[in-house]
């Protein structure tokens, strides 16, 4: 055999191996909500998104009417917590008909479109399977009439106005005037209720400064309650009423912003009979 010397060895050419062909490959791409994207490499075979979400929403909804087949379809809404709200108008915010795949409701859209109406203060939506949608709802609770502009608004509870065309039928309620006013009714209504006999004769209550309250009673008698120390300003004052019947006296304006003392002002009849009193006084 001819050997081949070390320096001839290095001079020998090299037979380089032709490259291994590689057959094409299919890549799948994963896109935002699950659409998928098909390359073909070699082929560069490109399946439209656009396509893709069009297959995806039919699978979706043959996928929606198949449960509907097998059972798990609306049979019936049942509401809890509804006095003032139209039955009609919580149904039509569901917006899907007996027989539809419940599996369709979106409940946080549906939860939001219930809030939206004006007596629904918040709500929760649950799906019963197979056919019950579950409305339960907390209404907003009218506690008073705020007068503004020469319009009458109502308040709930939570010192927020409801968007009610009709009030007619809260004419009773107390009225309440000032910027700041519906912000401040439920205080006012907790200070009211500590002697609930004379709380139930206020008719209307004013905010004056953003600071304090002016109140009118039944009998036009107006009430000053101080900035501070409102309570015992107005305890003190259902005490003389129950001990003396002073709201009886004729009587116009009775002033409580100074403490320990009570400041009143007579109707001009009884002003004008203190100062020239009769052969009976």
């Amino acid at each position: 055999m001819r050997r081949v010397s070390k320096q001839n060895a290095r001079k020998a050419p090299v037979r380089r191996r032709a490259p291994r062909r590689m057959p094409p490959r299919t890549v799948m791409l994963l896109g935002g909500g699950g659409t998928m994207l098909v390359l073909a490499l070699g082929g560069w075979l490109l399946w439209p998104v656009e396509w893709l979400a069009g297959q995806q929403a039919a699978l979706e909804a043959d996928a929606l009417a198949l449960s509907a087949e097998i059972g798990l379809r609306i049979d019936r809404v049942t509401v809890e917590g509804r006095h003032e709200t139209p039955a009609e108008v919580l149904i039509a915010a569901v917006e899907h008909e007996a027989g539809e795949p419940i599996l369709a409701v979106d409940t946080d859209a549906l939860r939001l479109r219930l809030e939206e109406l004006p007596w629904v203060r918040s709500a929760t939506v649950e799906r019963k399977l197979p056919g019950e949608i579950r409305l339960t709802i907390e209404e907003r609770v009218p506690m008073a009439l705020w007068q503004r502009d020469g319009r009458y608004h109502l308040v709930d509870r939570y010192g927020d106005t409801m968007p009610v065309a009709d009030v007619s039928k809260y004419a009773g309620m107390i009225v309440l005037t000032g910027p700041d006013a519906p912000a401040h009714a439920r205080a006012l209504l907790d200070l009211l209720a500590l002697e609930p006999d004379l709380g139930m004769r206020v008719i209307a209550a004013q905010r004056v400064g953003t600071r304090r309250w002016n109140l009118r009673l039944d009998n036009g008698v107006d009430i000053r309650l101080p900035e501070e120390e409102a309570a015992s300003a107005w305890r003190a004052l259902a005490d003389m009423e129950r001990d003396e019947g002073l709201l009886d006296r004729d009587l116009v304006m009775i002033d409580l912003r100074t403490p320990d003392r009570l400041v009143v002002r007579l109707s001009p009849t009884a002003a004008e009979l203190r100062r020239t009193p009769g052969d009976d006084t």
